[in-house]
């Protein structure tokens, strides 16, 4: 079986494309959906079945944007962006990328839940390379070398991983891959740019672990996750959550600190932000959030130092343990929720807001504070009403 997969491009993002079930047959066909369908089955299997590790469920996410993006539709929408018939073509994108989806469904729905699926195998051949390779390069990279030992863990745990998908073919295909390295001069920090999103993504799965909770799609809604209690029929973390990603935070003195982060919304419609450090051991050890919601529309608003000043201020309270999935789990008032269905409703007028997480002595902000030491906040999608 031929494994086709995205080299590195300086190693500064993760792309794979896949192959589907059967490369040969593939070779020969102009489906130009083929790759897609590959990866929408490999994600329809998993929403049905958990099987997958967090970080293989991102790169197969990659994976479907990056083959959407060559069908027709995906090159089409692409050309049109900026235009004025880029919605009506966005809109078929959309419908074609929907219907694929449910197609996978149906035909992975009465598939047993196993590893070695063809198409859960021919995702593994494509990015379990990548990996590894990855890795390899990236082992002495100082970014990994930081200290930071759950980052560390994190990125071990990655290259066995990848590793064991070779099975007794290890030492060869590492030595390969370590020769295709030198050739094309990839350098550890290079590589460690490239395969840290995929870190992360593993230290966000090991630290929910380490509670007893696994992250797992959200059946029916692409993109979005669940937080279970592992082997806990039924036990779920009751809110509809994002995409893990790492901003920074403030310790004691101010300074910047990078941690993981999701964010999403409660079933009672409230928004939730779950933090979680690189270590029980590392980072502060109290935490307190607030949400800053622009009053009035201002398109410069933002730039002024006293943007703080015209906002409306949301404190949120803390989950307390077991029930919080992460080291802190943050949730908003019902009001914040309110006020920016508000701000969302005014077509054309611009709003913008804030989210502060930092130790207890940094509170109350300033409502003087420099635009470098803010950070611009995207809430998340809320529900209409209250509930759902």
């Amino acid at each position: 079986m031929n494994i086709r997969w995205l080299t590195f491009v300086c190693l500064a993002v993760l792309l794979v494309r896949a192959v589907p079930a059967n490369a040969e047959d593939e070779a020969s066909s102009p489906d130009p959906y083929a790759h897609l369908d590959s990866w929408l089955r490999a994600e329809a299997l998993n929403e049905r079945c958990n099987m997958l590790n967090y970080f293989e469920v991102r790169t197969i996410d990659k994976a479907i944007n990056d083959a959407a993006q060559d069908t027709p539709e995906g090159q089409a929408s692409n050309f049109a962006a900026g235009q004025s018939w880029f919605e009506e073509t966005f809109a078929k994108y959309k419908a074609m990328l929907n219907a694929h989806r449910k197609q996978a469904k149906t035909e992975v729905s009465g598939r047993p839940c196993t590893g070695a699926d063809a198409d859960i195998t021919a995702a593994r051949s494509a990015y379990a390379p990548y990996y590894l390779r990855a890795m390899l390069a990236a082992q002495n990279a100082p970014e990994l070398n930081s200290g930071r030992a759950g980052q560390k863990n994190a990125a071990m745990q990655l290259g066995q991983f990848a590793g064991k998908m070779f099975g007794d073919n290890y030492q060869s295909v590492a030595s390969q891959l370590v020769a295709q390295n030198t050739n094309e001069g990839v350098t550890p920090s290079s590589a460690w740019k490239g395969i840290q999103f995929s870190v992360y993504d593993a230290l966000w799965q090991i630290r929910l672990g380490e509670k007893n909770y696994v992250y797992q799609p959200y059946p029916g809604e692409p993109g979005y996750f669940r937080a279970k209690l592992a082997n806990v029929d039924g036990a779920y973390f009751p809110a509809r959550l994002g995409h893990r990603f790492h901003p920074d935070i403030r310790d004691a003195s101010g300074a910047r600190i990078r941690i993981n982060q999701a964010e999403g919304v409660m079933n009672s419609g409230r928004i939730v932000i779950l933090v979680s450090k690189d270590a029980a051991n590392w980072g502060p050890n109290t935490l307190e959030a607030e949400l800053l919601v622009q009053k009035e529309p201002d398109l410069m608003a933002w730039n002024k130092e006293d943007w703080r000043a015209g906002t409306i201020r949301f404190r949120a309270e803390q989950l307390a343990d077991p029930s919080c999935p992460a080291d802190f789990c943050f949730v908003f008032p019902a009001e914040a929720s309110d006020a920016i269905r508000v701000r969302r409703a005014e077509k054309g007028a611009s709003y913008n807001y804030e989210l502060f997480i930092g130790p207890p002595n940094l509170f109350p902000l300033k409502d003087e504070e420099s635009t470098y030491q803010r950070d611009k906040y995207y809430p998340p999608t809320l529900p209409e009403g209250q509930g759902e």
